[in-house]
């Protein structure tokens, strides 16, 4: 078995749910809190 490397980065292109506009909003509030988190956690060093 082989050890994966830790990543310290993401991206995300795009999310589009063209049929339900709920779950963008959902994902988007997800990704913000996210995005929240790792500034704060990056800025507290």
């Amino acid at each position: 078995m082989t050890k994966k490397k830790a990543q310290d980065k993401f991206q995300i292109g795009s999310i589009k749910y063209k049929h339900d506009p709920e779950a963008a909003k959902q994902w988007y509030e997800a990704y913000v809190e996210l995005v929240k988190t790792h500034l704060l956690n990056k800025t507290s060093k």
